[in-house]
């Protein structure tokens, strides 16, 4: 195998790599989104388990917005606005 073959193989994998954790993560966020009104418990499970070092801004701003819905609605003590700041 040539060098460049090589290179355009590790380039085409990271793409799809990149690609598929990012449809994972917004997957999870719309997934705590429907679930939210019925069971705001289980969405905040599904997004304190989520990575936020490697949301991209919407995404993070996206996340922000449903982590503070979730803590409202169950009834959680809000001490600090840096996440409603965000938005």
């Amino acid at each position: 195998m040539s060098i460049r073959i090589i290179i355009l193989f590790i380039l085409i994998a990271s793409i799809v790599i990149t690609e598929g954790c990012s449809d994972l993560r917004q997957a999870d966020l719309l997934l705590a989104e429907r679930i939210m009104e019925e069971n705001a418990d289980s969405a905040l499970v599904i997004l304190d388990n989520m990575d936020t070092g490697n949301l991209d801004r919407s995404e993070f701003l996206y996340f922000a917005l449903l982590y503070t819905q979730a803590q409202v609605k169950t009834g959680m003590c809000i001490k600090s606005d840096s996440l409603i700041y965000i938005c």
